[in-house]
C-alpha cells in the first residue's frame, strides 16, 4: 500500500524526531511504499533556507515516491473542498490539494495534523503517537 507523507511528517523526518521516525520505520519494515506529493516537497523547499536544508531535502524526496497532482486529482479537490465548505468544515487549500493527490492515488496519509484531515471523506488518516 501506498503511504502518503504530509509536510510536518517529513519535518521530522529531516529532523530525526520520534514518534514519527520509528513509526514511519515499522510502515516501510512491513512493505509500504512511503510517497509523498509535490505540494509537500513544495512546502519543504521553502522553508529550506541554507545550502545543508537544502540537502538534506533533496536526499529525502528522492528517497521517497512521488504521487502526482494531476487533472484527476484537481477534480477531486473540488469536489473534496466543496463538499467540505457546504458541510461548514474547510480545511485549508494546502490540505485539501494533499488529501486530494491521496484519494486519487489510493493512498492512506500520515501527518501529525488528523484533526484537519479527519474531515475530508474517505482518506485514511494516521498519526504518529507517543511523546514529542
Amino acid at each position: 500500500m501506498t503511504t502518503l507523507l504530509d509536510t510536518d511528517v517529513l519535518i521530522d523526518l529531516l529532523h530525526k524526531r520520534e514518534p514519527t521516525t520509528s513509526f514511519l520505520a515499522d510502515l516501510r519494515a512491513r512493505g509500504e511504499t512511503l510517497a509523498t506529493t509535490s505540494v509537500n516537497a513544495a512546502e519543504l523547499w521553502r522553508g529550506a533556507r541554507s545550502q545543508a536544508a537544502r540537502e538534506a531535502v533533496g536526499k529525502l524526496l528522492i528517497a521517497l515516491h512521488d504521487v502526482p497532482f494531476g487533472p484527476r486529482a484537481a477534480r477531486r479537490f473540488g469536489e473534496v473542498m466543496d463538499a467540505l465548505d457546504r458541510a461548514g468544515e474547510p480545511i485549508a487549500n494546502t490540505d485539501g490539494l494533499i488529501a486530494a493527490a491521496a484519494l486519487e492515488a489510493g493512498a492512506r496519509l500520515v501527518t501529525r495534523n488528523g484533526k484537519e484531515f479527519r474531515r475530508v471523506p474517505g482518506l485514511e488518516v494516521l498519526v504518529p503517537q507517543g511523546k514529542r
